[in-house]
């Protein structure tokens, strides 16, 4: 298999930007209907040619050596989330004002479930994961009549982080009406740095090439923020780290915290974007809109063990657990 570093050099050369993106190459066409394995190419996306983002550093604020600490309540203006968990730390249910999310474990899967305050199943929010060495590798989200709705694909790297995520949506008649594909790739603190977004369309009976974004994230080095494991949800590998583009879920899964927070290794102080279009006639990719999302220091409070108490209008409370 090529090294990362090899793949990222061979994708320097399409001259857009500052970014002189060519990661928009990398999707290829996968089609199938719902329930038969997914082919993956295991690449590695490069986004960025020339100097990271510089990250900010602070002072020290890490949580006291030796102690464990997990997410209690989160409370955002009227919406408060209280998390229970089993005795082996993980998360079984998330408490909240219209009814709960609960989680049932296995050795090898993961139901997921939205029940309403009148303890009645949503049929809109069921998901089923697959699980594999402590990992989850691939999943379904349901639709009310029973029906697959969408299917999930997670590769790792060969250092057990998350890699690739695939996300596709069917239609009703059981095909593949759309293609989600998430490249991650991180820098050598472990945080995810680059994020490349790859969309395809159906088109009749073939799979075209729709739009894509190419993310880069900078951090507060020296400011701790939310992990997996800190949620008693860490089945996403040993490396923290999501994103979500405008009108679209939280990758790598969104269905168990507050929307507006997305899990880090350190508090995040920028996401840079840059939007893609297809065109089909030239088979190239045009540039359509670039964004710059800052995050203020102000952003983020702490209490005394390093932990964020609250992140903008979120208030977040913790307990320790052994």
């Amino acid at each position: 298999m090529m090294k990362q570093s090899s793949v990222i050099n061979s994708f320097v050369s399409a001259g857009i930007s500052q970014y002189h993106i060519a990661v928009m190459t990398i999707a290829n066409n996968h089609t199938g209907k719902m329930m038969k394995p997914i082919a993956l190419i295991p690449v590695f996306a490069a986004l960025f040619a020339g100097a990271f983002l510089s990250c900010k550093k602070d002072k020290d604020n890490n949580p006291q050596p030796g102690s464990s600490y997990r997410i209690k309540t989160t409370l955002d203006g009227g919406d408060k989330k209280t998390f229970i968990y089993d005795n082996e730390n993980r998360l079984t249910r998330i408490e909240f004002s219209g009814g709960t999310y609960q989680l049932v474990y296995s050795a090898v899967e993961i139901k997921a479930q939205t029940y309403f305050a009148n303890g009645n199943p949503d049929p809109n929010w069921k998901y089923l994961f697959s699980v594999n060495n402590n990992r989850i590798n691939g999943g379904f989200r349901y639709l009310p009549n029973g029906a697959v709705g969408r299917d999930y694909r997670f590769e790792y790297d060969i250092d057990g982080r998350l890699q690739l995520t695939l996300m596709r949506l069917f239609d009703f008649t059981g095909d593949v009406s759309e293609s989600h594909r998430y490249y991650f790739l991180y820098d050598a603190e472990n945080n995810l740095q680059q994020v490349a977004y790859t969309r395809e369309n159906r088109n009749g009976a073939v799979m075209e090439k729709a739009d894509s974004v190419a993310a880069m994230i900078s951090y507060y080095t020296r400011r701790d923020f939310i992990r997996w494991k800190q949620t008693g949800f860490d089945f996403f590998g040993k490396s923290t780290g999501g994103i979500r583009f405008t009108g679209l879920d939280i990758i790598p899964f969104s269905f168990l915290f507050q929307e507006n927070i997305i899990l880090s290794e350190k508090a995040i102080q920028t996401i840079g974007t840059k939007k893609f279009n297809w065109n089909q006639g030239t088979h190239s990719w045009s540039p359509v809109s670039s964004n710059n999302q800052n995050y203020p220091e102000s952003d983020y409070q702490y209490n005394d063990q390093g932990l964020p108490v609250k992140f903008k209008n979120i208030s977040i409370e913790w307990e320790s657990y052994k």
